[in-house]
């Protein structure tokens, strides 16, 4: 998170310079988490096909 400090604003300059931080923490924070739970999925999904696979080949 990044912070910004205003100079020469009154309160409502600063808040929403707070606000704007907020929004873009929230928006990176959303990307990572989407990111992580795509990333989780895959892992739930792919495990068990490996495992499978991995049973065929000593099969052989």
């Amino acid at each position: 998170m990044f912070v910004i400090i205003p100079m020469k604003m009154d309160l409502s300059g600063t808040m929403g310079v707070v606000i704007l931080g907020v929004i873009v923490g929230a928006v990176f924070g959303f990307v990572i988490a989407a990111y992580m739970a795509i990333r989780a999925v895959w892992y739930i999904v792919a495990f068990p096909i490996s495992l499978l696979m991995r049973k065929e080949r000593n099969r052989i």
